[in-house]
């Protein structure tokens, strides 16, 4: 039914409250329809690396991609977000399979990057949080929310290379210390 709406730039979708999981098959049908898409929020989706590969390879606008939940999403994929150097907003919140691997690909890749969700991310450590630092200067938001392998290395690499930022959430971070906050 989607197809039939050719201007629009913006879905989203959430699975969370449905029987019916979004899969790549049919985010494949989406963007072959919506390229033009700038934001697209993927909420507790069944979709894989093959359609995150999908996303990025044919939304060469996307600025906004959140994939809150989406369990099945690894370094493979988030490692092809890390081409889209326009993206500004980037949610991979309980995306529990990324690691510093994806993450740092992010860093790498996308220097426009203004809010940065890695909640309950707990396989990110320092390396990929010091390629944030490293490679995004204009962030402004980072939630850090129960990753646990943070430590002050990591906070700190932010705070020098992050002058623009304003929001930082480190509630459960248990190996942070004085010195990084």
């Amino acid at each position: 039914m989607l197809e039939k709406f050719r201007n629009i730039n913006s879905i989203s979708l959430s699975c969370s409250h449905t029987h019916k999981q979004v899969t790549d098959l049919d985010v494949i049908k989406l963007i072959d329809v919506h390229q033009k898409i700038i934001s697209l929020t993927l909420n507790d989706c069944g979709v894989t690396d093959v359609g995150v590969t999908k996303i990025v390879e044919g939304c060469s606008r996307l600025q906004s991609l959140n994939l809150k939940y989406c369990r099945k999403v690894t370094d493979i994929g988030i490692t092809k977000i890390g081409q889209r150097p326009l993206l500004k907003s980037l949610s991979l919140y309980g995306c529990k399979r990324v690691t510093d691997v994806g993450i740092s690909k992010i860093g790498e890749g996308c220097s426009q990057l203004q809010s940065l969700i890695l909640t309950y991310c707990s396989e990110v450590t320092d390396v990929g949080i010091t390629k944030i630092g490293e490679g995004c200067p204009r962030l402004q938001e980072l939630n850090l929310y129960d990753c646990k392998h943070v430590t002050d290395i990591g906070i700190i690499k932010i705070a020098e290379g992050c002058p623009q930022l304003q929001s930082l959430d480190l509630y459960n971070c248990g190996k942070l210390t004085d010195i990084g906050i």
